[in-house]
C-alpha cells in the first residue's frame, strides 16, 4: 500500500476489483447477509491453510528476503499453526455435517 498505482496497478486492480464485486455482491435485493458472511468465514477457513504454505515458502526464499529469511523456530512455529489450523478446518466440516 505504500507505492502509488502507477508503481503497482496489477495490485490496485485486484484490490478494487474484490471490493467492487464485494460491494455488488451484498447489495443484490433480498440476499440474507448473514449466510453469505457465514460463507465467507467458512471460505476463510479453507483458503487459510493454503495461504500459509505459500507465505512460509516465500519468507524462506533467501533471494527473496535476503538476511530476513525465517528461522527454525519459526518455521517450526509456522508449520505447527498450519498444522493445527488445518486440523480445526477438517473438524469444522466433520462437525457440521
Amino acid at each position: 500500500m505504500d507505492k502509488k498505482y502507477r508503481e503497482a496497478p496489477v495490485y490496485y486492480g485486484i484490490f478494487i476489483t474484490v471490493i467492487i464485486v464485494s460491494g455488488l455482491i451484498i447489495l443484490i435485493p433480498g440476499l440474507p447477509l448473514f449466510p453469505v458472511m457465514w460463507l465467507s468465514q467458512t471460505l476463510n477457513a479453507v483458503f487459510l491453510p493454503l495461504l500459509l504454505v505459500m507465505v512460509l515458502k516465500l519468507v524462506n526464499n533467501p533471494r527473496l528476503m535476503g538476511k530476513m529469511v525465517n528461522s527454525r523456530f519459526q518455521n517450526i512455529a509456522a508449520v505447527i499453526l498450519t498444522i493445527a489450523i488445518s486440523v480445526i478446518t477438517v473438524m469444522l466440516f466433520v462437525f457440521s455435517v
